[in-house]
């Protein structure tokens, strides 16, 4: 081979007798010595056939035709082929055809919608509202509905939803439901119920209806069933009265009409017969309860100050625990009152009772007296007062007026001016039972009597500290028994003062009286006359200045006691004790102290820490006498509160202490503490107290100094 020409260029002539054929992209040449074979195929970047949706196309003659279908176009230019969309209409919507293309609809209006057509292409139309009720409004791409009438489009309840069918909702009525209509109404009301009857709800949600209730029917329930009808039934002591919408329920044997009410919330315009309705003043309580012609009790509960003057009516009582009362009151036949507080004003009298042969009973809980006011003045009758604490100003508790009787049951009397506890005149009884009389500020009379005619006066107290005791000239007869007694007593014409049962009598000087009647006695706890001192002559006790002898038990002539132990005739040094000397003599002689240490044998110190545990050990106790085994026994002391030991416990603890003082009535010894023997046991507990002080003193010290280097 000489030369290969080609379809360009010039012809290529071998080389060494070879000529070499090489492809180009996309061109690749193999080529096969054993064949003696060139082959020139493409690289497989070229598509040498088309796919489509159905079947392949395969150039020819280099050439592959790209044409338009339905609704399709192409064009090419240079190296560029443009398949686009045809046959569309402007502004028309596009809808398939049963060739698979589209084909254009009408152009819509404004407002208008596509509206589907069974089998049909859709068409545009328009909203209609059937009986005018929506109106539509159209726009360039709008359309607005708007409600002419409420229409409901569907209802709810409380489970599910129920929507209009064919233009039409249905309204039915269930259990006690019945519905109806008339125009543009529906009307749902309750049905299957009884007249007058209770309705109650059942097991399916619904109502069942009880039988009506006849008069003064209760609904009354019952555990898991339907409640029922029924009616009270009246207990012990109880009054049901049933009616129309109406029960009455009253105490039986309490009679409404016998109890009226006062409380500061009412108004003497009510009835007095409810709490609700009481009356605002006592008086005006008072005058109705004459009208109700029957026994009547005025209660009160409320506090508060009633100023008020009070005229008691027979058998109208009062009950006022609360509250206070002031003025001036005159107190009927068999009233009882009684009140938390009464003041009486400066020259008037609190509480007068006059009424021959009828009793009446004041109670007050704090009974107080201001100036020259009188507390009570019994002029005829017997009248009972109790009051827990009396104050007297320069009055009486009983006034001079009184010539009926009165018994006074009092805790504490206090004076604090020139008071006077009891003023009578002729023929008055008066009982006085207190526990404490009590003259502040040393001025104050217990007893005045000057009237003339016979009184007679029993006043009992624990402890009676007055300045006198008695301003008595009159007939009158006073028996005073107290435990602790402190006065003066001054008493003349026929009076005649008897003190019993006391057992401290202090500064009691006796007045004078007239030289053929004035007596003052004191009788013993047992009623054996100790002291009878008559006004026979100037007689003086302990004062040496009376002309008479004074006795003591049968001694004749001299001071003896039981006409066997004579007083010593010389005094004693300052100290000394008044014993009875030893021998057949029964002399009372001076005593020197025990405290010589010359007089003592057998010296022992005592432990002082076993003094603190001794000490410690008993048990110290409040306690009151038993006052028949007091006086039985010759225990000293009045007939309070005592602080003290038990011997017999003490004995147990330091026997050194107890000593037996006679027998028991049971031949048991008596036995009594000695008390001053407590004093050197209480030296020693205080010496180890403070060597236990002394000793924490240095700890803390010294604790002290290494907290201040820290």
């Amino acid at each position: 081979m000489k030369t290969l020409t080609g379809n360009a260029g010039g012809a290529v002539s071998p080389t060494l007798g070879n000529i070499f054929i090489e492809g180009t992209a996309p061109l690749v040449v193999t080529g096969n010595p054993g064949t003696s074979t060139l082959t020139i195929d493409t690289d497989g970047t070229v598509a040498l056939s088309y796919t489509t949706d159905a079947g392949s196309a395969v150039a020819a003659a280099d050439i592959l035709n790209i044409l338009g279908g339905l609704n399709i176009d192409t064009s090419a230019v240079g190296d560029t082929i443009t398949v686009n969309l045809s046959g569309t209409t402007d502004h028309a919507l596009q809808i398939g055809n049963a060739g698979g293309s589209l084909d254009s609809l009408a152009v819509a209006g404004s407002g208008d919608l596509l509206i589907g057509s069974v089998g049909a292409n859709p068409v545009w139309g328009s909203l209609t509202s059937i009986g005018g009720t929506v109106a539509f409004t159209s726009g360039p791409g709008t359309l607005n509905l708007e409600t002419v009438a409420v229409a409901a489009t569907y209802l709810t309840d409380d489970l599910n939803s129920a929507a209009p069918l064919a233009g039409v909702l249905t309204i039915s009525g269930g259990d006690n439901i019945v519905t109806s209509s008339a125009g543009s109404t529906v009307t749902i009301a309750l049905n299957g119920n009884v007249n007058h009857a209770i309705t109650i709800g059942n097991a399916v949600g619904s109502l069942d209806s009880l039988a009506a209730a006849t008069d003064g029917q209760l609904v009354i329930g019952s555990n898991a069933v339907n409640p029922v009808l029924a009616t009270l039934t009246a207990g012990i002591g109880t009054i049901i009265t049933n009616a129309a919408g109406s029960i009455t329920i009253d105490a039986a044997g309490v009679d409404q009409v016998n109890i009226l009410y006062v409380g500061k919330h009412g108004n003497d315009a009510n009835d007095g017969l409810t709490i609700s309705k009481a009356f605002l003043t006592f008086g005006a309580a008072i005058t109705a309860a004459v009208v109700l012609a029957v026994p009547v009790s005025i209660c009160c509960f409320d506090e508060g100050t009633y100023t008020e003057n009070l005229t008691g009516q027979v058998d109208v009582h009062i009950f006022a625990p609360n509250c206070s009362l002031a003025g001036a009151h005159t107190i009927a036949a068999g009233n009882k009152w009684e009140f938390g507080n009464a003041q009486v004003a400066t020259a008037t009298t609190g509480f007068t009772f006059n009424s021959a042969g009828n009793v009446a009973k004041l109670i007050i809980g704090r009974l107080t007296s201001a100036g020259t006011g009188i507390c009570t003045a019994c002029i005829a009758g017997d009248l009972s007062l109790r009051a827990y604490r009396v104050t007297l100003e320069a009055g009486y508790l009983v006034g001079t007026a009184t010539a009926g009787d009165i018994f006074i049951r009092a805790d504490v009397i206090n004076m604090t001016g020139a008071a006077t506890v009891i003023g009578v005149i002729a023929g008055a009884h008066i009982d006085l039972l207190a526990n404490h009389i009590h003259d502040v500020a040393g001025t104050a009379t217990l007893i005045y009597s000057v009237a003339v005619g016979a009184s007679n006066i029993c006043i009992t107290a624990t402890s009676i500290e007055i300045e006198n005791l008695s301003n008595i000239t009159a007939a009158t007869v006073a028996h005073l028994n107290a435990g602790c007694l402190t006065g003066t007593l001054a008493e003349g014409g026929a009076a005649k003062f008897i003190i019993g049962g006391s057992e401290k009598i202090e500064g009691v000087p006796i007045g004078a009286g007239t030289a053929s009647s004035a007596a003052f006695t004191t009788l013993g706890a047992t009623g054996d006359t100790n002291i009878n001192i008559t006004g026979a002559g100037n007689t003086n006790l302990n004062t040496g200045t009376g002309t008479g002898a004074v006795y003591a038990g049968n001694a004749t002539g001299g001071i003896d006691f039981f006409g066997a132990y004579q007083f010593p005739t010389s005094l004693g040094n300052a100290g000394d004790l008044l014993t009875i000397a030893a021998g057949p003599a029964s002399q009372l002689v001076w005593a020197a102290p025990a405290s010589d240490k010359r007089l003592k044998t057998d010296i022992v110190g005592i432990n002082p820490k076993e003094s603190l545990d001794q000490i410690c050990k008993l048990r110290p106790v409040e306690f009151s006498f038993i006052p028949e085994l007091k006086d039985k026994y010759g225990v000293a002391g009045h007939l309070g509160r005592h602080a003290g030991l038990i011997a017999q416990e003490t004995e147990q603890v330091i026997p050194t202490v107890v000593c037996e003082k006679g027998l028991f009535e049971d031949n048991t010894p008596l036995y009594k503490v000695e008390y001053e023997e407590l004093v050197p046991y209480l030296i020693g507990a205080v010496q180890e107290l403070t060597k236990r002080i002394s000793k924490y003193e240095k700890v803390f010290d010294k604790l002290k100094i290494k907290a201040q280097e820290l």
